[in-house]
């Protein structure tokens, strides 16, 4: 199923325990007591703040649920359900290679009533999952209550995406299990190999930490055994030394993807063909491995493949690092090729996810000497069995001749998202060399990045043949083709230093290695959302564009962030120096938040009194308060807000204070901005319009001004003192009834309940404001409090958490959808003997 449908018939799920003897050897959990799920969140619908006018879209927003204790509310839109989506491991740096680990799934969901009439009923809450974050698996229905699932194996359910409305989510953990090995190295066996022996099809080997040498531990054969060769604690810990006197592993016994190696450093290995690993006729899965320091000498030929050598065989190499591998000869003439990786003879390998550096192609004095990284030589059947290159970050390796990082000779490659720097060749093709005689369309390139490579970045046999096509890529120097750009890719660190990172920087947000967080840089790279469109963007984080970036990282939940709908939030212990996008990190005004928006951002301003001359600069931009309504107020001879570059409907200013401002509170000219929910007091014109302006003005309130309320324009379901100005539909000029102008509260009264700010308490009054209720009866006060006349009050409250109450119509129309019914009934039973304490 594609995309994230949320299917008629739903699944409930079933209480699975996890068994006794798996260990547990990841855990995740948020209990949303903070803003983790805004950065480890891959898939999210808008992060809200509880109280503020809801958005047009479905939303999460942070709910107090008890004493100390909150959850995150899932919240749908015109019955489109909102999202929270994570990918496991949730880190993007932290990788499980292959290895057959369970999913396990704890949290607690609370159901609640919908209070919109609109759409009376229960909440739901659905989980999905996916392998891919492309494909995604039928939506299983979560109860009421505490639930610990056992979701399967981390290879399908990778990613997991809650989707609903009306429903809290807490104490989200995620758990990732081993199953227990069949042997173990060396509790059950001495060596590896002895292992290996002594297993059947289908078991698991586990190699306790060490460094694992001699005869038994180099040269290891899996003789066509579909087995799990797993390290314990990874490739830092668990080490095999060739010690020069051999490879690492021989696979020669046709063993397929069933046949998984994962997690060991292969090192100081030594072969005339794969100096750490020798694959012929066999395509078994090397995983989240270090094959480093090891040797390809040929003795009267050429040295092949000083990582890996393949022949006639389709492995899949993921995760691994292919570095400081080199390629040689004992005879000056030969050299070598392939000081990573050497494939030959009809293989059509898949390398993805690996880290290929500083390998070497030695140049001999008369052979060609290719690939300082990878080189692919009559190799991949064909355009549809190409070898194929994904997300690989190729930087630092060297050859003789062509081809500093891949050369491809009379064979079929495809390579997509990767980054590929700072690699040299003394001949051709620093990048990307193409030799002659290589089929049209031989070489497919797609999202990458090619830079800072010498000589050039892509370079050929024939010059006049040019066999590689490139398209949505950054190609120092230019290339034609489509989407491709030319410029600097804004690398997080350059790769002329040994610690380069090729993380894209963003404003939005970048995976930093060293602090593994999320931060914020001052400028954005070109290459986020510079793919190709018609790839799917899988689990990038959002904001992503809905567009795949360039380079190693595109396509994966370690992406920059990029385009999309970002919120900034403005408060008065901000700093224009933050970001801006957390309540943690707020801006100081509202005039930085507009300035670093772009069309379709939201600014929340959080309650305050800034002294501001908006400008909205012709952005498609939100502005309106976070909390209880916050403050504008100019100087003089200003206005507050200003709209002069051709606004239009979508600029908004919305659930603000506008006070005095001598010249007036909010300009327009020449442009049709949206103004809604505002109090405007103290000014010398409240509203001023001017060449053809024509702003859409409802739901406010225009009070002691001194010149005018409304100049050259008109509102709607406005409460205006002048008579004379306050022609148009739903229009009052009864008194506000503020709560105490003098003291700046211009809360309206209500004998039901108001809020009384400089207290955080409700309070009740001998008065009811006539604004309560009168606003546009279309709109539906979602986050009024109850009761709220299910219509939306007028003024800078209306529609948020902090509006006035209303008096009940039926006071056991608990929903509030004007009928006491079975619904009224059902809520007062979800509520039974519960406590306001």
């Amino acid at each position: 199923m594609r995309g994230f449908l949320c299917a008629i018939f739903w699944v409930v799920v079933l209480l699975a325990p996890v068994q006794a003897d798996q260990r547990m050897v990841y855990q995740y959990r948020d209990d949303f007591s903070g803003e983790a799920a805004m950065q480890d969140a891959i898939i999210h619908s808008a992060f809200w703040v509880k109280g503020a006018f809801p958005p047009d879209q479905p939303h999460l927003t942070y709910l107090n649920i008890g004493p100390d204790q909150k959850g995150i509310l899932l919240r749908d839109w015109q019955g489109q359900p909102a999202r929270l989506g994570y990918a496991v491991p949730v880190e993007p740096d932290l990788s499980f290679g292959r290895r057959p680990l369970k999913v396990v799934l704890r949290l607690d969901v609370q159901l609640l009533t919908s209070t919109d009439p609109g759409r009376p009923g229960m909440g739901y809450l659905l989980y999905m999952t996916s392998a891919d974050a492309k494909t995604w698996s039928i939506p299983k229905a979560l109860a009421n209550g505490r639930s610990d699932l056992e979701i399967g194996s981390l290879a399908e359910n990778r990613y997991l995406v809650f989707v609903g409305t009306n429903a809290v989510l807490d104490d989200l953990t995620i758990e990732l299990y081993m199953p227990p090995p069949d042997l173990r190295v060396p509790a059950d066996a001495q060596t590896i190999q002895e292992a290996i022996d002594k297993a059947a099809d289908g078991q698991i080997i586990m190699v306790s930490d060490g460094v694992y040498t001699g005869p038994g531990n180099r040269d290891i054969r899996f003789k066509g055994k579909s087995v799990f060769l797993i390290s314990e604690g990874g490739p830092d810990r668990c080490i095999i030394d060739c010690q020069a006197k051999g490879r690492g592993f021989i696979l020669d016994s046709r063993e397929t993807s069933e046949t998984v190696i994962d997690g060991f450093t292969i090192r100081n290995g030594l072969g005339a063909k794969g100096g750490g690993i020798y694959c012929y006729n066999s395509s078994p899965v090397i995983a989240d491995c270090r094959i480093q320091a090891c040797w390809a000498l040929g003795s009267n030929e050429q040295g092949l493949g000083g990582g890996i050598y393949i022949e006639a065989g389709s492995p899949q190499i993921l995760g691994c690092q292919i570095l400081q591998d080199w390629a040689d000869s004992l005879t000056a003439s030969m050299g070598g090729s392939g000081g990573g990786i050497y494939l030959r003879g009809d293989s059509g390998a898949t390398i993805e996810r690996c880290v290929l550096a500083s390998n070497v192609a030695i140049a001999g004095l008369q052979a060609d000497n290719r690939g300082g990284a990878i080189c692919i030589e009559n190799s991949g059947g064909g355009p549809g069995r190409a070898v194929n290159i994904r997300n690989c970050l190729l930087y630092a390796n060297s050859a003789g001749d062509g081809g500093g990082a891949i050369a491809v000779v009379h064979s079929y490659a495809v390579v997509v998202n990767c980054t590929i720097t700072a690699n040299g060749a003394d001949t051709a093709g620093g990048g990307l060399y193409v030799a002659s005689g290589s089929q049209a369309q031989a070489v497919q390139v797609r999202n990458s990045i090619l830079w800072a490579n010498r000589p050039n970045q892509i370079g050929f046999g024939d010059p006049g043949m040019q066999t590689a096509v490139v398209s949505y890529s950054d190609v120092q120097g230019g290339w034609p083709g489509d989407g491709n750009i030319d410029a600097d890719p804004l690398f997080a660190r350059s790769f002329t230093d040994a610690d380069g990172d090729a993380h894209l920087l963003s404003f939005i947000g970048r995976w930093d290695q060293a602090s593994r967080s999320w931060v914020h840089d001052r400028s954005t790279s070109p290459c986020i959302d510079g793919g190709d469109p018609r790839d799917p963007v899988g689990p990038e984080p959002m904001p992503n564009g809905q567009r795949i970036d360039m380079g190693a990282y595109g396509g994966t939940n370690a992406a920059s962030r990029g385009g999309g709908q970002v919120i900034f939030h403005v408060a008065k212990t901000g700093n224009d120096n933050n970001p801006g996008l957390s309540t943690s990190m707020p801006l100081a005004t509202i005039q930085k938040a507009i300035e670093l928006s772009r069309d379709g951002d939201v600014v929340m301003v959080w309650p305050g009194l800034y002294k501001e001359e908006v400008d909205f600069m012709g952005k498609a931009v939100l502005v309106q308060s976070a909390a209880d309504a916050a403050v504008v107020t100019a100087a003089s001879g200003a206005y507050a807000f200003s709209f002069y570059h051709q606004e239009g409907r979508s600029s908004i200013l919305r659930n603000l204070v506008i006070k005095g401002c001598p010249e007036g509170g909010v300009f327009c000219h020449g442009s049709r901005p949206t103004l809604t929910n505002l109090t405007i007091v103290d000014c010398g014109t409240g509203i001023a319009a001017f060449e053809g302006a024509e702003p859409l003005i409802t739901n406010c309130i225009l009070w002691f001004n001194a010149r005018a309320d409304l100049l050259n324009c008109q509102a709607t379901y406005s409460c205006i003192q002048r008579p004379d100005q306050a022609e148009g539909e739903g229009n009052i000029t009864r008194d506000p009834m503020f709560a105490d102008i003098a003291a700046d509260d211009l809360h309206l009264r209500s004998r039901y309940g108001r809020f009384w700010p400089r207290h955080g308490v409700w309070v009740v009054d001998e008065q009811t404001s006539p604004c309560i209720d009168a606003g546009d009866p279309r709109i539906y006060p979602l986050e009024e409090p109850p009761y709220n006349g299910n219509r939306i009050d007028m003024g800078a409250h209306g529609g948020t958490g902090y509006a006035s109450l209303s008096p009940p119509a039926l006071f056991a129309d608990l929903n509030q959808d004007g009928i006491v019914d079975l619904r009224d009934l059902a809520l007062l039973a979800d509520h039974w003997l519960e406590s306001s304490d």
